[in-house]
């Protein structure tokens, strides 16, 4: 006996090969109207070309040559019927999917059946329709890592999203190409993997660029967050006609040149209270050496006295040039 798996019906529940639809009285027609009974159909295994008297036209083949197993429909309605070795049932089957079937009661049902297996015929089982998920999944992590191949830090992901995507879809071309010298065809997914393996280059090509920009982005923001030792100092602060100026140095305590972001706060003389601020930017102070800086910052604030106080060092902000 053919073993073919459980597939969905569009009734919603799985049908195996050892249940009732294999039973020869499942031949049997619905009625038409509730006022009419069902009616059996003659069963298929006898010979549609047999006379009355039961010798076959066709060469006296009977139900003895069939085991339980699928065999094309001998009404040609769908791919496959099941012979359950006794009659044939209504359990048909087109491309792996199976459906309930009853076969007719017409006599001129029997004109379109087709001859007999031969003798050692023992049946054929449904073929599964064939997988595209590899090719689609080439294809698909192609057109991502096309996407955002460029993008800082994501770049990496991309990169390996490209080389799977790209032995996916090498490893379908291949298996099509020796499917088309054997068969002359090749798989539903070809087209898939074709442009997987076109767009994972172009993605690996955009790594390039979104490496790159990571490492702009990483040397930039430390620049900003690392701006070694240095000390400021505050040499002047005044108001006047309502615009705070103060002028200071600092001084670059570090190994290396640095460039540096300074925020100064103006506050109401004695009592911190914060009246306004301003940002300077001091660039490329070498080790050892200190640099002048100035500031200054209208207030809204009428006061006679503030105080200037630097409240913040960093380097500068990134790309801000």
């Amino acid at each position: 006996m053919v073993d073919v798996h459980p597939v969905d019906r569009p009734f919603g529940f799985a049908v195996p090969d050892e249940n009732d639809l294999h039973r020869p009285d499942v031949n049997a027609r619905r009625p038409q109207s509730t006022g009419d009974a069902p009616v059996t159909s003659r069963p298929v295994t006898e010979d549609p070309f047999a006379s009355p008297g039961g010798a076959s036209a066709s060469g006296g083949h009977d139900a003895r040559r069939y085991t339980p197993a699928w065999y094309p429909d001998p009404t040609r309605r769908f791919e496959f019927r099941y012979h359950n070795g006794q009659a044939w049932t209504g359990d048909v089957s087109v491309d792996g999917r199976r459906f309930l079937d009853p076969l007719p009661s017409m006599p001129e049902a029997w004109a379109v059946l087709r001859p007999m297996p031969p003798a050692g015929y023992v049946g054929a089982g449904t073929a599964a329709r064939e997988s595209i998920a590899p090719a689609m999944a080439a294809l698909v992590l192609g057109i991502c890592s096309v996407l955002v191949g460029w993008v800082p830090f994501l770049c990496v992901l991309s990169a390996i999203g490209a080389v799977v995507g790209l032995v996916l879809g090498i490893n379908v071309l291949r298996r099509d190409a020796a499917r088309r010298r054997l068969q002359g065809d090749v798989s539903r997914g070809h087209g898939y993997a074709v442009a997987g393996v076109v767009l994972a280059p172009i993605g690996l090509a955009l790594t390039v660029v979104g490496v790159w920009l990571t490492v702009v982005v990483v040397r930039e923001v430390n620049e900003f967050t690392d701006v070694g030792p240095q000390h400021t100092e505050v040499t002047s602060c005044d108001l006047s006609d309502g615009i705070a100026r103060v002028r200071g140095t600092i001084t670059n305590d570090s190994g290396s040149t640095h460039s540096y972001r300074l925020t100064i706060r103006f506050e109401r003389g004695g009592r911190s209270a914060r009246l306004g601020s301003a940002g300077v930017s001091v660039a490329h102070v070498a080790s050892g050496e200190t640099a002048e800086w100035t500031a200054s910052e209208p207030l809204s604030t009428s006061v006679d006295e503030i105080d200037c106080v630097v409240s913040d060092v960093t380097g500068p902000v990134p790309f801000e040039d």
